[in-house]
């Protein structure tokens, strides 16, 4: 009877314990949502001092990482939380995150030695859910950027453009029209804006598209397109600064600089953060001076 009465206190004392960790688990998680970081990863620290072994902590403590940029961080609390989940597909494409934007802040040699685990990280994640989208694009994008020994491959970042279509059909047609221009097939680059355009051109969700193809059209020069590709992006979502800042590009670029300036201030006045907008207005501000 005494050892029975034991056993039930030992329960109900891990029970209570792994309910009040979850209770601060969630509550670290709506710190995190809020922005309030500090707080957020103290309390993640301390869960994770009384149980090294909690996966989710990890992974939530490497996202809190990750909104602060301290990416080195991240990726090792991350390699953390895959370590104690080898299965779960999250866990590693928010590695692969975390290493990819690393390697962004890097030397070219730290570059070359986080490319093959950006790569892998991606790779798995892909193969341990064929449906996660965003794992497709960012390896896309991995092959589409990376140089060749590095792991770059126009081919393979093909290949997961046409994965993507069945799942999300405009993000699928933006990587083949990049794979097609990095192809020097400018047509069917061509070919697939114009779906794009006809498809999802009116759509707010899918106003990104007008961004893309407007830096495309200031690449071949021609800059007054570029110009209404942005403007429908504003029209889209008013409310983004990238909106104004792509527009104003444009207009930079048409040499109508006083346009363009009035442009980054509207972004300033919607994000007075926007670090793009900021260095493109001192720029022009110094240049017409």
């Amino acid at each position: 009877m005494k050892r029975t009465i034991i056993y039930l206190t030992l329960i109900i004392f891990f029970n209570a314990n792994f309910l009040l960790a979850q209770d601060n688990l969630e509550n670290a998680k709506q710190l995190a949502n809020d922005k309030k970081f500090e707080e957020a990863e103290n309390i993640l620290e301390k869960i994770i001092d009384k149980n090294d072994n909690n996966a989710e902590a990890y992974f939530v403590l490497g996202k809190v990482y990750m909104a602060q940029k301290e990416y080195e961080d991240a990726s090792d609390t991350f390699e953390e939380a895959v370590e104690l989940e080898k299965d779960n597909p999250e866990y590693h494409f928010w590695l692969g995150r975390a290493y990819g934007a690393d390697a962004q802040e890097s030397n070219i040699i730290s570059q070359a030695m986080l490319a093959p685990k950006i790569k892998t990280q991606f790779e798995i994640t892909v193969a341990l859910d064929g449906n996660n989208i965003d794992a497709r694009i960012g390896l896309a994008q991995f092959y589409l950027q990376a140089p060749g020994f590095m792991g770059g491959d126009v081919d393979k970042a093909m290949e997961q453009g046409k994965a993507l279509l069945t799942l999300d059909e405009p993000q699928g047609r933006m990587i083949l029209a990049q794979v097609y221009q990095e192809k020097e097939q400018l047509d069917l680059a061509d070919e697939q804006y114009k779906i794009l355009l006809d498809k999802f051109g009116n759509d707010k969700k899918y106003a990104h598209i007008y961004n893309v193809y407007g830096y495309r059209l200031i690449s071949l020069k021609k800059y007054n397109e570029a110009i209404e590709a942005f403007k429908k992006q504003v029209e889209l979502v008013p409310n983004k600064a990238n909106s104004y800042d792509s527009l104003g590009d444009g207009y930079r670029k048409a040499g109508k600089l006083k346009l363009a300036m009035e442009q980054y201030k509207k972004a300033l006045a919607i994000d007075p953060n926007f670090e793009a907008s900021k260095d493109n207005l001192e720029e022009l501000e110094d240049e017409l001076k």
